[in-house]
Formats: C-alpha cells, sequence, structure tokens
C-alpha cells in the first residue's frame, strides 16, 4: 500500500512539474533569422595568351589612300593583335588585382602593279602595325562559383606604324644600297602614344588551374608624335588617324583560382 501511494505521489508530481514548464512557454520568444549567403572571395594568380579583335577607325587612313593615288583597295574590318597577360590578386585588398598586357598585330592591303621592271613583278602594300603595352587595376565580383566578373582600368604605352613599300618578287644583294629606286622602296610614318582604356571581362575556371575569358574594352589614346622614317617630324597628320578603338578579346590563362 505505501508503495503504491509512493507511485502515484511521484506521477502526481511529474504531470505537475511538466504541465508548469509547457505553461510558461509562451513567455519565451525565438527571433528566426534568415541564412545568409556569403559571395565567395576573389583569388587568382595567373598568365595566358590573348587574342583581340581592334575595330579601328579607317576613315582618315582610307581618304589619303584615294587622295594620294596609292591604287589600293580600302582598309576595312578589325585588326587581329596576339598577346599575353599576367596577374596578381592583392592579398590585403579583397577582390581587387593588379596586371600586365602586351598585345600587337597588323593589317595589309596590297595590288600587283600591271607594269614589269627587268623582268619581275612589282608588288605595292600598305601596312597598318598597333602595338600596346601597360599595367591594369581590376575589381572582381563573384556572383557564383567559379565565375568572376571584373572591371577596372588599364593605362599604358603603344605604338602605331604605317607602312607603305613597293618590291619586286626578286632582288639582288648587291642593289641593297642607301637610296631606294623606283620599284624597290619602304616608306614609314609612325608614332608613339598613352592609352587609357575601361575593360569588362567575364571569367570561368574551368578548374582551379585553368580559365577561359572574354572581355570588352575601348582604348582612348592621346598625346602622340609623328615621325617619318623614324627620324623627320611629321605634321599634319588628322587628328583621327589614331589607335582608338573597340576592343573585344578572348583569353586562356594558366595559374590558381580561388573563386
Amino acid at each position: 500500500m505505501k508503495k503504491l501511494l509512493l507511485i502515484l505521489l511521484f506521477v502526481f508530481g511529474f504531470t505537475s512539474l511538466y504541465a508548469l514548464q509547457d505553461d510558461r512557454l509562451d513567455d519565451y520568444s525565438y527571433d528566426s533569422s534568415e541564412l545568409v549567403t556569403e559571395t565567395p572571395p576573389y583569388f587568382a594568380i595567373a598568365g595566358g595568351a590573348t587574342f583581340t579583335f581592334q575595330f579601328a577607325n579607317f576613315d582618315a587612313l582610307n581618304k589619303h589612300i584615294i587622295d594620294k593615288k596609292f591604287d589600293l583597295s580600302d582598309f576595312s574590318g578589325q585588326v587581329n593583335l596576339w598577346g599575353g597577360e599576367g596577374f596578381t590578386g592583392l592579398v590585403y585588398i579583397p577582390n581587387l588585382r593588379v596586371g600586365f598586357f602586351s598585345y600587337g598585330g597588323s593589317k595589309n592591303i596590297s595590288s600587283n602593279i600591271s607594269f614589269e621592271v627587268e623582268n619581275a613583278k612589282v608588288k605595292r602594300e600598305l601596312e597598318y602595325k598597333v602595338g600596346m603595352t601597360g599595367l591594369s587595376l581590376e575589381y572582381a565580383i563573384v556572383p557564383m562559383k567559379s565565375f568572376a566578373i571584373t572591371a577596372g582600368i588599364s593605362i599604358g604605352r603603344g605604338d602605331l606604324t604605317i607602312n607603305s613599300y613597293e618590291t619586286i618578287d626578286n632582288a639582288d644583294w648587291n642593289d641593297f644600297i642607301p637610296k631606294a629606286n623606283s620599284s624597290n622602296y619602304l616608306n614609314v610614318a609612325s608614332s608613339n602614344y598613352w592609352l587609357v582604356k575601361p575593360t569588362v571581362n567575364f571569367e570561368y575556371a574551368i578548374t582551379n588551374f585553368l580559365m577561359f575569358r572574354v572581355g570588352a574594352s575601348y582604348n582612348s589614346t592621346f598625346a602622340y608624335d609623328w615621325k617619318q622614317n623614324f627620324n623627320s617630324k611629321l605634321n599634319n597628320v588628322p587628328n583621327d588617324l589614331n589607335a582608338d578603338a573597340l576592343q573585344i578579346q578572348a583569353g586562356i590563362f594558366i595559374g590558381l583560382f580561388n573563386y
């Protein structure tokens, strides 16, 4: 009888305590918090090869071709530039990186002249040649793993050269003399310049060691100093004969990518 009474008292006390705790649950409030999605940090150190379409303005050069009777077709389309670039992220400034680039290329138009000299055919050609080297500073945004969008600015130094030459298909070493003749000559107009260009790139890291990139920029140039044959100061060059151009670039890079 005593054991039964003790069991009943124990059960009654336990249920009373449970009911008291259950009644006090309403006195507590629990704030729900949203899960915070963190953007992956960006860091990369790499180098690679780039291919660039430069959509140059040839209007001033084409006008000169017609006015001076070069007997050549017009320049049109893009100039294809090959080169390379390397960059590294800055450890103490998240998502910021610095880089170095260098690339260049040329475009040619030519025609075979109708007359012959000493049984040799004469070829006339005009070459538009451009190159540039500089530094870049870019900030990266990582909207998803392995994919980054970078935006920044590049500054540097470049050169623009217009080569006009006429050659015969066969020549003799003894004719390589200080003065050009009517069927074998080279005339050069060239200038260095400074460049500033904003850039936007889209990058995808296939692995931690391999990345593909496409991007666009606008090459804005200034401070030209034109020379003829690298020596004489060349005056009255049109202002719109320059390397200002929209650029579309693709590249493949090897390095270490962590984003």
